[in-house]
């Protein structure tokens, strides 16, 4: 690969990407050149991550952190790569060693690598792993009001709706879209749909375009049944990030309301094919091909819902697929 220069490695060190050690008080400090074979390693990672060139980052990571564990930036992009090639497991692990190996990583890099690692663990069906994680994290120096929100949404979709709301700080003007959306979707969760409302239009007023509040102010209209409304918020939301794994899977549900069933079948299809850890766009992906007489299809959602799907958290659902299977004729076959 092509060599750093002096001005590239002392440039990555500057933004913090790298470390660049020193040596005892009145030592000598080290001459970047002794590094230029590391750090072109490095420079190429940064160009493999951002290609997307998943397959290989993975390994040329690995041979960065043999020999310089202490690079948090390194265990996050492996990370990333991880995620994105379907890994969550590695990818949490590779979250977990950051957090254990780089003790000299700045607060906000930690508390980054906290909310995204409660993320993934909660993803991998094991929220109450995520909800350790984030308690720890608020209970010490490294508490960010995105650990509240990462926490208050755990327990609101854990039934603590009340204690979730208890867990942000008061209203105030100066909130950021995330806090007045967390506000908002306890407030939902707890019936509270005008107050929902108005939490979700101030955040929108913070940041008019925002994908997750316009997801949350069509879910609204669908507890309020308006389904037409829901369906064009989820459309606002898809306009700013066209493949959102989890407003397509919403999307299905406005569009099945309407009886547009190809194209909830459609939005649920694309939704599990970006994303297949979206198991409930599987399963109900699963029932409308069956009932569109679809049955092979059908058939090769269940199977992939219940070979796939966290057991801990999708124990009725798998059960439920399992006996749709049993009822499935075998001409469907």
């Amino acid at each position: 690969p092509e060599k750093a220069s002096r001005e590239e490695i002392e440039k990555l060190g500057a933004l913090g990407y790298i470390s660049m050690t020193r040596g005892a008080p009145g030592a000598a400090l080290p001459d970047p050149k002794d590094r230029i074979g590391s750090l072109a390693k490095y420079k190429r990672l940064f160009e493999l991550f951002y290609a997307k060139d998943d397959a290989r980052v993975v390994p040329l990571a690995g041979e960065i952190l043999a020999a310089e564990p202490g690079m948090i930036s390194v265990w996050r992009m492996r990370s990333a790569s991880r995620e994105r090639l379907g890994d969550l497991e590695g990818a949490a692990r590779d979250l977990e060693s950051a957090l254990a190996r780089c003790p000299d990583a700045t607060a906000e890099q930690k508390s980054e690598v906290i909310e995204q690692l409660a993320n993934l663990r909660a993803r991998l069906g094991d929220r109450a792993k995520a909800e350790e994680i984030l308690r720890a994290g608020l209970a010490g120096s490294l508490a960010t009001d995105g650990m509240r929100v990462a926490l208050a949404r755990i327990l609101t979709e854990t039934g603590r709706s009340e204690e979730a709301a208890k867990i942000l700080p008061p209203a105030a003007a100066s909130d950021s879209a995330a806090l007045s959306d967390a506000r908002g979707v306890a407030a939902a969760e707890s019936g509270r749909l005008d107050d929902a409302r108005r939490a979700f239009e101030a955040a929108l007023a913070q940041d008019p375009g925002n994908a997750t509040v316009l997801l949350h102010m069509g879910m609204l209209s669908l507890r309020e049944q308006k389904f037409g409304d829901a369906e064009a918020w989820f459309q606002k939301s898809l306009a700013s990030q066209p493949e959102a794994p989890g407003t397509l899977s919403a999307l299905g549900l406005a569009q099945v309301q309407q009886g547009n069933t190809s194209g909830a079948q459609a939005s649920w299809s694309k939704a599990v094919r970006l994303d297949p850890t979206q198991y409930d766009s599987l399963l109900n992906l699963g029932m409308l091909l069956g009932r569109m007489g679809k049955l092979d299809e059908a058939r090769k959602a269940l199977e992939q819902f219940v070979k796939t799907a966290p057991r801990p958290r999708y124990a009725a659902q798998i059960a439920q697929a399992e006996r749709l299977l049993k009822s499935l004729p075998a001409s469907g076959r």
